[in-house]
């Protein structure tokens, strides 16, 4: 893998800040919101299992990768962390209540993977995440930020360069120590459905407070009601396609070519970091 640098990032948020990151598109915001609430306990989750991978592999190399990787999760999880936190403080308690039930809920689920799942099996599912995130970071790189506000942009274009710069670590650890291509893929692919069900569980009750529609509490206008509305939504935006390439038994993240603009977010990013 190519080197990994650990950026530790500390962004200053106005207390002002929006709650929206995208102020034109609710749906998007409410998504992207949803995405940042379940970061605290998935990077976590992602932590232990690298570092429990640390212990059974011998490639050195590869056991930079994964410490340098859980580095930048563990500065990912940090800023989630405290953005969270001031979203949640400009919503109301109703609110707050249900997203902090969610987040309950999944934190236990994770701990539960790492307490009586195998590694094989928690290794799938970090590679099953982080091919949707490399797909989801490719395309929002291709669109660029300009339509963000620009605290959030800050955050979002952080993150994402990293995701893409270590995108082959979950890849390589599970192909070195396990290397099944058809438990990779069925449990990469339970991986991300049940990860964005909650992400979409997240984004659904933000939604509920920040909508205007009349509807919004209508089962029937709910953005993420369905799968087929969901898997419609992410067809038109090109993400599907994206995660489906990754699919093939010859599939290799390395192999992936990035935008200039993903170097250039680097770069600026190492001159900005503590």
């Amino acid at each position: 893998m190519a080197d990994i640098t650990v950026r530790k990032m500390t962004f200053e948020w106005p207390d002002d800040l929006g709650v929206l990151p995208i102020p034109s598109d609710l749906i998007r915001s409410c998504e992207l919101l949803g995405i940042s609430m379940t970061l605290p306990y998935l990077e976590p989750y992602l932590i232990r299992t690298m570092r429990m991978a640390a212990m059974v592999t011998r490639d050195e190399t590869l056991r930079s990768d994964l410490k340098n990787f859980s580095g930048q999760e563990a500065h990912h999880h940090r800023n989630h962390s405290q953005v969270n936190a001031l979203i949640k403080s400009k919503l109301n308690s109703k609110t707050t209540e249900a997203l902090e039930r969610t987040e309950a809920a999944l934190s236990a689920e994770y701990h539960e993977f790492s307490e009586e799942q195998d590694l094989k099996f928690n290794l799938a599912y970090g590679q099953g995440f982080e091919t949707m995130t490399l797909g989801l970071a490719l395309m929002l790189f291709e669109e660029g930020f300009d339509h963000y506000d620009s605290a959030w942009a800050r955050l979002v274009e952080w993150h994402l360069a990293e995701e893409i710069e270590h995108r082959s670590v979950t890849f390589d650890v599970y192909d070195k120590i396990f290397g099944s291509y058809l438990y990779r893929l069925r449990v990469g692919s339970w991986a991300q459905s049940h990860y964005l069900g909650y992400a979409f569980r997240f984004a659904h009750i933000l939604w509920q407070e920040l909508s205007d529609d009349p509807n919004r509490h209508d089962h029937e206008h709910n953005p993420w009601g369905t799968k087929r509305k969901v898997l419609k939504a992410h067809w038109q935006s090109g993400l599907v396609q994206r995660v489906l390439k990754a699919t093939p038994p010859w599939y290799d993240p390395k192999k992936i070519d990035t935008p200039a603009s993903v170097a250039a977010a680097l770069a600026k990013y190492d001159a900005l970091a503590a």
